[in-house]
């Protein structure tokens, strides 16, 4: 057994808290690019049912349903 499974577990404390400053909806990958590069990184929603079986390309599927079940953030360009 690695002895990575050995250690105990502790408590993170203070716990890091997290805040979100400002929100605002970003349309088209230049304007996220821009985004990163002057603020911090963006996060974004999808539904990640139609790209459960991606092969490549261009994921375009504006009939499938626009429930969200993922959240996605990019933090670099």
């Amino acid at each position: 057994m690695s002895h990575l499974y050995k250690q105990r577990c502790v408590e993170i404390f203070p716990y890091p808290k997290v805040t979100v400053v400002d929100y605002r909806a970003i349309k088209g990958y230049k304007n996220m690019m821009a985004e990163i590069y002057e603020s911090d990184p963006i996060a974004f929603i999808i539904n990640s049912l139609p790209i459960a079986n991606y092969q490549g390309g261009i994921a375009d599927f504006p009939k499938d349903s626009h429930n969200v079940d993922h959240i996605i953030s990019i933090v670099v360009w």
